[in-house]
């Protein structure tokens, strides 16, 4: 796909590789990119910066928070409303906190929500892992954590599920049973507005397909001392996804391409905003600066995701050697 003249929503798009991107699509002719941010200052200031470079008609700052799935909706579909499409979606937001849950609910929210099957289907699955009885989990409590003792942390509380049995191996299983059951009842900050996104950009019939760009990491091919465990686990469903998306049984358009970057070490607001940073972890990440890569070499990738029409379902990994195509 050609940028010129298509409509593009990038989410974190106000600092880092989301500003580097938006920058990028304007460049090349983008008729209008929309950059979604949580931090309304910089958003503003982006959108300013851009605005005066390229023109108010082309660029608009929308402050959101991808975990605001009503707010999500009504911002993507005042972009598709008023441009008249939706092209580009640069599924881009994401943290790293010392909070796990946090971290999770950015990149990786689950929320108990159906997708694309029945009701019944879903209680047939509840009944097949827990002899029925409901099980939904508003507060989003998929993600085991273990303290520093080795003791498990099982927040059964939060889940409304039978409370019969207070093992830990029951714990564990009503924990990761929203993972396991993914199929019928996931819906992720990251998948969250992918499915927003693909809905609207399939609106009307296309004449060529849209494309949908995730940020994974490299962290999930080679485990790394700067990133925690939230971090890991998040990017690793990202990859996830973006493998299964054009075969898995949601039954997602065919005239929507989806693939991820996986960036290596990136200095930006990631790291050093928030309660991440502490001494010693500046002390590894300049340990590790010969593996750092500049934004604008995952912008390249981001814009070879969307160039190049053979890939689907690919992983753009990005390295100091360059990047490297995954389509396995």
């Amino acid at each position: 796909m050609k940028v010129t003249d298509k409509v593009a929503i990038v989410t974190g798009g106000a600092s880092g590789i989301g500003k580097g991107l938006c920058s990028r699509l304007l460049e090349n002719g983008a008729k209008f990119v929309a950059i979604l941010d949580f931090d309304p200052e910089k958003g503003q200031n982006t959108a300013t910066e851009f605005s005066s470079k390229y023109g108010t008609e082309r660029v608009k700052f929308y402050h959101c928070d991808v975990t605001d799935e009503s707010k999500m909706k009504s911002t993507f579909r005042e972009v598709y409303d008023v441009y008249g499409a939706l092209d580009i979606f640069a599924n881009n937001a994401g943290i790293i906190s010392n909070d796990h849950r946090k971290t999770i609910e950015v990149n990786l929210v689950i929320y108990s929500i159906q997708l694309h099957n029945s009701e019944e289907q879903i209680l047939k699955v509840r009944k097949l892992h827990f002899g029925g009885g409901s099980c939904e989990a508003p507060g989003g409590e998929a993600f085991l954590c273990f303290r520093n003792s080795g003791r498990p942390v099982c927040r059964s509380e939060d889940l409304n599920a039978p409370r019969d049995n207070k093992s830990f191996v029951t714990k564990f299983v009503r924990l990761y049973f929203y993972v396991d059951i993914s199929i019928y009842m996931i819906n992720v900050a990251v998948i969250n507005a992918l499915i927003i996104a693909e809905k609207l950009m399939t609106q009307k019939k296309r004449t060529e397909k849209g494309v949908i760009i995730n940020t994974a990491s490299m962290a999930v091919f080679k485990a790394t001392e700067l990133t925690n465990c939230s971090y890991n686990a998040s990017k690793h469903g990202v990859v996830g996804l973006t493998r299964c998306f054009k075969v898995c049984r949601d039954g997602f358009s065919k005239d929507i391409r989806c693939n991820a970057v996986c960036p290596a070490l990136v200095m930006t607001g990631l790291y050093t905003s928030g309660d991440y940073m502490t001494k010693e972890l500046g002390e590894r990440i300049e340990a590790n600066r010969y593996r750092e890569i500049s934004v604008d070499m995952v912008v390249d990738a981001f814009m070879r995701a969307i160039d190049d029409e053979d890939l689907n379902g690919a992983l753009l990994k990005i390295t100091t050697s360059g990047v490297e195509v995954d389509t396995s």
